[in-house]
């Protein structure tokens, strides 16, 4: 009547563990086949043929090479989703580059032409403010 595992409400497959009850006590972890036969360890015999016999990938691996099989699966498929993630990450870098180029668009071009626009004008409201001051002054002249 002891539960062998505890494990969290929310999240149970992340947070399974070993009971407390069973942890301290390992005489509370039952083999037998009944209550009433201490001792009989038909269940651990049939957990220990369960390990070792060939019941996974159509009867050709037992529990382990099963497990180190989907472990190694998942190793090589994470590597080879990283390299997937930097290879895209190059095309679109790449693609984002042409895409500038193509546009003519350089940042540094268009502030070097804004400093240069800013400076006619200047040069031009000069040229216009002397010449306004020159017909002022021969206007005053004829006076």
């Amino acid at each position: 009547g002891v539960q062998f595992f505890s494990m969290d409400e929310d999240e149970p497959a992340q947070n399974i563990d070993v009971s407390l009850e069973v942890e301290n006590n390992p005489n509370a972890i039952s083999a037998a086949m009944s209550a009433d036969t201490p001792g009989d360890n038909v269940i651990a015999n049939k957990l220990l043929k369960l390990f070792h016999e060939n019941k996974f990938v159509d009867n050709t691996s037992n529990i382990v090479g099963w497990y180190d099989t989907m472990i190694s699966k998942l190793g090589h498929d994470t590597a080879q989703s990283k390299e997937e993630a930097e290879a895209s990450k190059i095309i679109y870098d790449k693609l984002v580059s042409e895409r500038e180029s193509v546009s003519g668009v350089s940042l540094d071009e268009e502030a070097a032409n804004l400093m240069k626009y800013q400076h006619l004008f200047a040069a031009s409201s000069k040229i216009i403010t002397t010449a306004d001051e020159m017909f002022k002054t021969i206007l005053s002249l004829k006076g």
